[in-house]
Protein backbone atom coordinates (compact mmCIF):
# COMPACT_ATOMS: atom_id res chain seq x y z
CA UNK A 1 0.00 0.00 0.00
CA UNK A 2 1.37 3.47 -0.83
CA UNK A 3 2.14 5.80 2.04
CA UNK A 4 -0.57 7.95 3.62
CA UNK A 5 1.07 10.94 1.93
CA UNK A 6 0.67 9.35 -1.53
CA UNK A 7 -2.92 8.28 -0.77
CA UNK A 8 -3.73 11.82 0.34
CA UNK A 9 -2.20 13.22 -2.86
CA UNK A 10 -4.32 10.84 -4.97
CA UNK A 11 -7.47 11.60 -2.96
CA UNK A 12 -6.88 15.34 -3.44
CA UNK A 13 -6.37 14.81 -7.19
CA UNK A 14 -9.60 12.82 -7.54
CA UNK A 15 -11.68 15.16 -5.40
CA UNK A 16 -10.39 18.22 -7.26
CA UNK A 17 -11.17 16.62 -10.64
CA UNK A 18 -14.69 15.70 -9.50
CA UNK A 19 -15.54 19.07 -7.97
CA UNK A 20 -13.96 21.25 -10.66
CA UNK A 21 -14.56 19.05 -13.70
CA UNK A 22 -10.85 18.72 -14.49
CA UNK A 23 -9.15 15.87 -16.28
CA UNK A 24 -7.01 13.53 -14.21
CA UNK A 25 -3.37 12.90 -15.16
CA UNK A 26 -3.28 10.35 -17.97
CA UNK A 27 -6.63 11.41 -19.43
CA UNK A 28 -7.66 14.22 -21.73
CA UNK A 29 -11.32 13.94 -20.71
CA UNK A 30 -12.64 16.08 -17.87
CA UNK A 31 -14.37 14.22 -15.04
CA UNK A 32 -18.16 14.49 -15.34
CA UNK A 33 -19.52 13.27 -12.02
CA UNK A 34 -23.21 12.50 -12.60
CA UNK A 35 -24.61 13.84 -9.31
CA UNK A 36 -22.33 16.82 -8.88
CA UNK A 37 -25.32 19.18 -8.87
CA UNK A 38 -26.60 17.53 -5.69
CA UNK A 39 -23.25 18.14 -4.03
CA UNK A 40 -22.96 21.74 -5.21
CA UNK A 41 -26.50 22.79 -4.32
CA UNK A 42 -25.37 23.17 -0.71
CA UNK A 43 -23.31 26.13 0.49
CA UNK A 44 -20.75 23.69 1.92
CA UNK A 45 -19.30 20.51 0.46
CA UNK A 46 -19.50 17.76 3.06
CA UNK A 47 -16.85 15.04 3.05
CA UNK A 48 -16.98 12.10 5.45
CA UNK A 49 -13.70 11.56 7.31
CA UNK A 50 -13.91 7.77 6.95
CA UNK A 51 -11.04 6.43 4.77
CA UNK A 52 -9.61 9.93 4.37
CA UNK A 53 -5.81 9.97 4.52
CA UNK A 54 -5.42 13.53 5.79
CA UNK A 55 -6.52 17.14 5.22
CA UNK A 56 -8.03 18.03 1.86
CA UNK A 57 -6.96 21.30 0.26
CA UNK A 58 -8.53 22.55 -2.97
CA UNK A 59 -7.96 26.29 -3.23
CA UNK A 60 -9.93 26.81 -6.45
CA UNK A 61 -13.29 25.91 -4.91
CA UNK A 62 -15.88 28.63 -4.45
CA UNK A 63 -17.22 26.98 -1.28
CA UNK A 64 -15.61 25.35 1.74
CA UNK A 65 -15.16 21.63 2.28
CA UNK A 66 -16.23 20.45 5.71
CA UNK A 67 -14.78 17.13 6.77
CA UNK A 68 -17.15 15.44 9.20
CA UNK A 69 -17.39 12.28 11.23
CA UNK A 70 -20.40 10.07 10.61
CA UNK A 71 -21.96 11.23 13.89
CA UNK A 72 -21.48 14.91 12.99
CA UNK A 73 -22.93 14.29 9.54
CA UNK A 74 -26.09 12.81 11.01
CA UNK A 75 -26.36 15.73 13.45
CA UNK A 76 -26.11 18.07 10.44
CA UNK A 77 -28.91 16.17 8.67
CA UNK A 78 -31.13 16.39 11.78
CA UNK A 79 -30.53 20.14 11.91
CA UNK A 80 -30.65 20.97 8.19
CA UNK A 81 -32.63 18.20 6.50
CA UNK A 82 -31.21 15.94 3.83
CA UNK A 83 -27.44 16.42 3.46
CA UNK A 84 -25.56 15.31 0.37
CA UNK A 85 -21.98 14.27 1.05
CA UNK A 86 -18.95 12.60 -0.48
CA UNK A 87 -17.18 9.58 0.96
CA UNK A 88 -14.07 7.69 -0.07
CA UNK A 89 -14.22 3.92 0.09
CA UNK A 90 -11.17 2.03 1.36
CA UNK A 91 -8.36 2.27 -1.22
CA UNK A 92 -7.47 -0.91 -3.06
CA UNK A 93 -3.83 -1.67 -3.67
CA UNK A 94 -2.57 -4.23 -6.16
CA UNK A 95 1.17 -3.73 -6.12
CA UNK A 96 2.02 -0.76 -8.31
CA UNK A 97 -1.60 0.35 -8.75
CA UNK A 98 -4.07 2.07 -6.42
CA UNK A 99 -7.82 2.19 -6.98
CA UNK A 100 -9.82 4.96 -5.33
CA UNK A 101 -13.59 5.05 -5.21
CA UNK A 102 -15.56 8.16 -4.27
CA UNK A 103 -19.28 7.97 -3.50
CA UNK A 104 -21.91 10.69 -3.38
CA UNK A 105 -24.57 9.86 -0.79
CA UNK A 106 -27.47 11.48 1.06
CA UNK A 107 -27.93 11.45 4.83
CA UNK A 108 -31.60 11.96 5.67
CA UNK A 109 -33.27 13.27 8.80
CA UNK A 110 -34.49 9.75 9.57
CA UNK A 111 -31.91 8.35 11.99
CA UNK A 112 -33.18 4.82 11.32
CA UNK A 113 -32.54 5.00 7.58
CA UNK A 114 -29.22 4.12 5.97
CA UNK A 115 -27.63 6.78 3.81
CA UNK A 116 -28.90 6.78 0.24
CA UNK A 117 -26.51 6.19 -2.62
CA UNK A 118 -26.14 8.50 -5.60
CA UNK A 119 -23.16 8.29 -7.99
CA UNK A 120 -19.80 6.60 -7.66
CA UNK A 121 -16.55 7.19 -9.49
CA UNK A 122 -13.75 4.64 -9.41
CA UNK A 123 -10.27 5.32 -10.76
CA UNK A 124 -7.09 3.27 -10.89
CA UNK A 125 -3.76 5.08 -10.70
CA UNK A 126 -0.31 3.73 -11.47
CA UNK A 127 3.02 5.40 -10.91
CA UNK A 128 4.61 6.29 -14.24
CA UNK A 129 7.91 7.99 -14.95
CA UNK A 130 6.23 11.39 -14.59
CA UNK A 131 4.14 10.65 -11.48
CA UNK A 132 0.79 9.06 -10.72
CA UNK A 133 -1.51 8.67 -13.74
CA UNK A 134 -4.75 6.95 -14.65
CA UNK A 135 -4.47 3.39 -15.85
CA UNK A 136 -7.78 3.73 -17.73
CA UNK A 137 -10.70 6.11 -17.91
CA UNK A 138 -12.81 6.47 -14.74
CA UNK A 139 -15.70 4.10 -14.13
CA UNK A 140 -18.99 5.64 -13.10
CA UNK A 141 -21.98 3.94 -11.52
CA UNK A 142 -25.22 4.90 -9.81
CA UNK A 143 -26.83 3.36 -6.76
Amino acid sequence: MPSEKILLQLQNMLLKAVLLGHALPGSSNPVRFPDLLFIKRQSVIFLLDKNLSGPILIEELSRPIHVLSEAALFQESLKSGDVTFLQFQSPEDSGDEVTLTLDARIATQDIHQQTLGLSTISVTFFQGADGWRLKEEPLYSAS
